[in-house]
Formats: structure tokens, sequence, C-alpha cells
């Protein structure tokens, strides 16, 4: 027979997750939302020996259909199984948050301090897909005062950098991913990466921080010649003086 004729010592193909609920908590999850169970009203009036029950089942797998059979229990043992329930499918999880990120600062061949963000998907060969990452650089304010912190915050939130990096399609899988911009000021900053799935959802973000000093930005190149540079006082200069008549 199907599962709806399997006794207590008939096993169930497939069953992903087992509860157990008491008569009593059952029935406050039936009439109690705040216990994670959605109030449910039977479609035609419940007769005497008839009552609302409900549970809540945890650690299923996203996007996976589900069907549910219950079976009464008492001192006696187990009853009879119930017949599958119509298909249940959960929503799409978001991808997992980036792992592995590392931040390095290095001189490039421009002369130009780089900070370089590496990080790995973290999505194992059966997670939620991830289409494109989601970088964040933040400068850290120096506060000092109040119009300071004020006027550092500003500038701060001007020089925040923020860039969508798509993921190319056949990329080989763990392979680590890469994304590097020029720091224009030594300070400390904050790196952010989120991960987002083909629907638009997004993990929870991994954050780095790192310190700039200024010595390690690179010097003025000696050999360059200097830029000519206004002089701000007036200059006085010597000459034939025009002639008059």
């Amino acid at each position: 027979g199907g599962i709806g004729d399997a006794g207590p010592e008939g096993p169930l193909p497939e069953v992903a997750r087992e509860v157990t609920v008491s008569r009593e908590a059952a029935a406050a999850n039936a009439c109690d939302a705040w216990q994670g169970a959605v109030a449910w009203q039977p479609e035609g009036p419940m007769g005497d020996h008839e009552a609302a029950y409900a549970a809540r089942v945890e650690g299923l797998q996203a996007d996976a259909r589900y069907c549910f059979v219950l079976a009464a229990s008492n001192v006696m043992g187990t009853g009879r199984w119930s017949r599958p329930s119509s298909p249940l499918m959960t929503p799409l999880a978001a991808p997992p948050a980036p792992v592995n990120a590392v931040a390095t600062v290095l001189t490039d061949e421009k002369h130009r301090l780089v900070a370089t963000i590496s990080w790995d998907s973290g999505r194992g060969s059966t997670g939620p897909a991830i289409s494109a990452f989601h970088v964040m650089l933040v400068p850290v304010p120096q506060a000092t005062g109040a119009v300071g912190a004020a006027s550092s915050s500003c500038c701060a939130a001007e020089q925040v950098l923020r860039e969508r990096v798509p993921v190319p399609e056949g990329r080989p899988q763990g392979r680590r991913f890469t994304w590097a911009s020029p720091l224009a000021a030594p300070g400390s900053y904050v790196v952010e990466v989120v991960a987002e799935s083909p629907t638009g959802q997004r993990s929870p973000a991994v954050s780095l921080c790192f310190e700039v000093r200024p010595e390690a930005f690179p010097v003025a190149d000696p050999a360059r010649p200097p830029t000519p540079q206004w002089a701000e006082e007036s200059v006085l200069v010597l000459g034939p003086a025009a002639s008059t008549e």
C-alpha cells in the first residue's frame, strides 16, 4: 500500500525531518501566531471530537518540495500515518556570505597605492547560484571635534566606492575573486563584500578593516621636473621701460 497504509513499524521513504509535539503545544500553536505557526481554520465546522493542531518544522532545505504526513501517538503506541499532504515549495535562499577575504595594499606600475581585495564565493556544489558580488570601500573619517567630524563624514561619504562585480558564466569552481581600487589618501578603510543571487537576493556582508599610513604612499619621482607654480606674492620684473613721448 501507500504511505497512508504504513503502520508504525513501516518506515517512510525520504523522511527529511520528524517532529514530535505534545497535544497541548500543538493546540497552542494552532491559535497563537507568535509561536511561528500560522493560525489555521478548517473549511467546515469541526465535530465534538475534532480539534485544530499545528506544529513547526525547522531545518528544511531552500528551493525544495516537501510533503507532510501525520500520525497520532499515545501510551499504546503510534497509529497509522496519514496520506501525504499537497506538495509545498520552500522559497529560494539567499547565497552564503563570501569567505576567506583578504586585503593587500601595494604600489602599482603607475606609482599608485592600490588596495586589492580577494575572496572565495563560499558556495558549495549544491548551494544557491551567485550572479555577482557587490564591493564597497569606505574611508573611516577621523573626528577632530563637532565641526571637523561633520566635515569628515561628508567628505568620507563622497569618497565611498561601490562596484558590482559580475560572475562570468562557466567560471571554474573554487577560483578566487579579486577586486582592486587605487587609494586617494592615507587613513583607515572598511571593505564590505556581498554576494548576489540571480533572483536579486543578497548574502550577509563580510567586512575587512585596514589602515594605510602616510609613509606608505610613494614619493614624487626626483627625475621628474617640478611643476611650475605661480608665486603668491607680486613679482618685480626689471627691464627697459616703455618709451613715452
